[in-house]
């Protein structure tokens, strides 16, 4: 039995295609500075093909003659400072600058590696279970995923529902909120560093990899910044960088994931800020949600969440309201009124209370028929002035209509309406017609404020005075034109 060097799936000897992934035994290698297949380092790892390369180093799949196991084998390989010649596996550092910016970047590798090694029981980080040094560079061994990087299913789905999105978004704002606690960014979150094993499990992979091109200089950066992906600071030699940093590169796959389109690079958005919102492009998200996700991909660093922790506060809503991750402070105390302002109000609202009383008092008079009133005819005249019955000699006395009455009493009490002088004359009763059945005199449903009596078609043996409520000390005379008997005045 033999391992097959694309898989690491134990075959027949005499096979030379895989029955399992189709690779061909002796295959050469795509570039002649990749190691090549059958490659033993440390006396335990064996190199296979190669999985994947970026700006800084290659990734190969491996297999642990100890445990067993397969692994993948990441080397630093920084493009811009070494290279190996065919069939070698020792690299060759170029002269002057770039050997010191090699010897920086591999040490920033090997440290960061070992430091990454204790999050190996938390969820949504690789795991790392090695780190070595040889052929004149180094090497990490970590666990080998099974599955597919996002960027590869996008290949295929295009986008992803904003819930299924959001699972996985989730999960890595928990991941990175542990790494961050330990002063680890990662610098070059995007959908190909984003791993969906085939057991559904969210992995984050090859952290700090901006870290270790390690120069503003080196041409790695413009492959391993990926446009759309990275924030304006990571564009300038002394950006100053932090976990917003990586809150960009969350909020920019974010983006990705849901609409299908990939961010306008930051440093084109310099001038203006603007991205299209998800919305505007027909995507089905919540208000609370799609704010969360522009505030992430703020151009400068200082508009947008400070920590992993508050974009993910806000993207459930349990963000605290004086929190920067609401983008929104919670009002102080209100602000009460200084003592000029409290006079100019008093000012302005007794202004209006006068022009709305005389407004009212040269308004016409509106009809309004009492209840109870059989032939329903109206029980108030288009003057303000009443013509009372009086005997010759008689004072005529002012009596505002009802709906004067109703007006004024907004403004004025009661008992400045009407004032009749103690010593005017007391209205003799006026002669009533004969009636079948004498009515017996009711309380009038009140008008306003001032109550007055009218007559009802219920009869009774005998007209009874019935007491008027009063009005500020002086009774009000009835408003109803139509002539009756005025009964007998009550002594108060």
């Amino acid at each position: 039995m033999k391992l097959c060097l694309g898989c690491m799936e134990e075959i027949q000897d005499n096979v030379t295609i895989c029955p399992y992934c189709g690779y061909k035994e002796d295959t050469p290698v795509d570039e002649a500075y990749y190691l090549s297949g059958g490659t033993l380092l440390a006396q335990r790892y064996i190199v296979g093909k190669v999985l994947g390369y970026g700006g800084f180093g290659i990734t190969y799949i491996g297999w642990d003659v100890l445990l067993k196991r397969k692994v993948a084998i990441k080397e630093y390989f920084p493009s811009d400072f070494v290279t190996r010649g065919v069939e070698s596996t020792k690299i060759t550092i170029y002269s002057g600058d770039a050997y010191t910016q090699f010897q920086a970047g591999l040490t920033r590798f090997i440290s960061e590696a070992k430091s990454l090694a204790q999050f190996n029981h938390t969820d949504g980080i690789v795991h790392i279970y090695d780190c070595i040094q040889e052929n004149g560079t180094g090497y990490i061994i970590m666990e080998f995923l099974n599955g597919q990087t996002i960027k590869e299913i996008l290949k295929f789905k295009n986008k992803y529902s904003y819930e299924e999105a959001e699972a996985v978004i989730l999960h890595v704002l928990d991941a990175l909120e542990e790494v961050h606690k330990t002063g680890i960014i990662h610098r070059d979150i995007a959908p190909d560093n984003l791993f969906i094993t085939k057991d559904g499990e969210i992995k984050l992979i090859d952290f700090g990899a901006a870290r270790y091109a390690a120069s503003s200089k080196s041409k790695s950066l413009s492959v391993i910044l990926k446009p759309g992906y990275a924030p304006e600071e990571q564009y300038r030699a002394h950006g100053e960088q932090g976990p917003w940093t990586d809150v960009y590169g969350v909020g920019a796959t974010f983006y990705r994931m849901i609409t299908g389109v990939r961010p306008e690079e930051a440093i084109e958005r310099l001038i203006d800020g603007h991205i299209q919102s998800p919305s505007s492009l027909g995507i089905d998200i919540p208000l609370q949600k799609e704010t969360a996700l522009m505030k992430s991909l703020s151009v400068k660093k200082e508009g947008r969440f400070q920590t992993v922790a508050e974009f993910k506060e806000a993207l459930l809503g349990t963000a605290d309201e004086n929190s920067s991750a609401t983008g929104i402070e919670k009002p102080g105390p209100p602000a009460y009124p200084s003592g000029k302002w409290l006079v100019l109000g008093a000012s302005v609202f007794l202004a209006v209370t006068v022009f709305a009383f005389l407004l009212g008092r040269n308004a016409p008079v509106q009809e309004t028929s009492l209840p109870g009133n059989q032939d329903n005819k109206s029980v108030v005249e288009s003057t303000p002035m009443l013509n009372i019955q009086e005997p010759s000699g008689s004072a005529r006395i002012p009596v505002a209509t009802p709906s004067e009455t109703a007006r004024t009493s907004e403004v004025f009490p009661t008992s400045d309406l009407v004032q009749i002088p103690e010593t005017s004359p007391t209205p003799e009763p006026t002669p009533m017609p004969a009636i079948s059945s004498a009515p017996e005199p009711t309380i009038i449903p009140e008008i306003s404020l001032t109550p007055a009596p009218t007559p009802t078609p219920e009869a009774s043996p005998a007209p009874e005075p019935t007491p008027t409520p009063e009005a500020s000390s002086t009774p009000a005379p009835t408003t109803n034109p139509k002539e009756y008997p005025t009964p007998e005045p009550t002594t108060k």
